[in-house]
């Protein structure tokens, strides 16, 4: 039972990130303005 739920958990991850590598790879202007904001980096 726990497995299963780690590998839910795991699934989701690799689509989320699957989703930022996307996000990432048609940044524009518009997004620099917003990710500065979400990530915030000093």
């Amino acid at each position: 039972m726990h497995n299963n739920k780690n590998i839910a958990s795991q699934h989701s991850l690799v689509q989320f990130i699957q989703m930022a590598i996307t996000r990432i790879d048609s940044l524009n202007t518009m997004d620099y303005e917003v990710l500065p904001r979400t990530v915030k980096l000093d």
